[in-house]
C-alpha cells in the first residue's frame, strides 16, 4: 500500500471522527493533462473484464487508474465511499452531468452497451476533429461487433446509438483538506 493511499485512508477516518463532509471538485487542467500522460501509457494493453493493471484492464479500471495518477483513490458511492467503482457509479456519484455540446478534453462519455438501462461503459473524451469525429481513449473488448480487445485511442463511431451520457469528472477534496490541517 503506497503512502498516499495510507494518508488518504487516514484522512477519511479523521473526517468521520470529526464529522467532516468531503467535497467533490472538478479536476484542475494540470490533472487532466496528467490523465492524458497516463492514458497513453496504457495504449495497446489487453482488455480484461475486472482488470486494473498493465496485464489487463477494463473501462472503469482504466478511468480509476487516471484518478489514481492524480492522487485520488477514494470515490463517492451511494451514501459512502469506495476504493473501486463501476462505470455506473462513476457516472452517478463522481461526475457533474453535462450536455454533449459542453464536452471538453478530459470529460467522460458513458453508455449502455446492452440497452438494459444500466451504464456499463465509460470512455475518456479527447477531442472532436474537423470532420466531427469524436476521439476517445477507451478500454474495450468489442465495439459494434468489431473485436478491439485493448486500450486504444480511437474514433467513437458508436456512441450516438448507445444513449450516451456525459460527465465532467469530480474528485473528493477531503484528503487534501485533512493534509492542509495537519501541516
Amino acid at each position: 500500500m503506497d503512502n498516499f493511499f495510507k494518508f488518504a485512508l487516514i484522512g477519511i477516518i479523521i473526517a468521520f471522527v470529526m464529522n467532516l463532509s468531503p467535497k467533490q471538485v472538478e479536476l484542475k487542467p494540470s490533472e487532466i493533462n496528467q490523465w492524458f500522460n497516463i492514458a497513453e501509457k496504457y495504449d495497446g494493453v489487453k482488455y480484461e473484464y475486472g482488470g486494473d493493471s498493465f496485464e489487463g484492464i477494463d473501462c472503469s479500471g482504466y478511468i480509476i487508474k487516471m484518478y489514481n495518477s492524480i492522487g485520488s483513490y477514494i470515490f463517492k458511492y451511494k451514501n459512502g465511499y469506495a476504493l473501486d467503482v463501476s462505470s455506473q457509479a462513476l457516472y452517478e456519484y463522481n461526475t457533474k452531468y453535462i450536455e454533449f455540446g459542453d464536452l471538453k478534453k478530459g470529460d467522460l462519455i458513458f453508455y449502455d452497451v446492452d440497452n438494459n438501462s444500466k451504464i456499463d461503459h465509460v470512455m475518456l473524451y479527447d477531442r472532436a476533429d474537423a470532420e466531427g469525429n469524436i476521439w476517445v481513449w477507451d478500454a474495450a473488448y468489442k465495439i459494434d461487433e468489431k473485436l478491439i480487445n485493448k486500450v486504444s485511442h480511437r474514433k467513437a463511431t458508436e456512441i450516438f446509438r448507445k444513449n450516451p451520457k456525459y460527465g465532467r469528472p469530480l474528485k473528493l477534496k477531503l484528503a487534501n483538506d485533512i493534509f492542509d490541517l495537519l501541516k
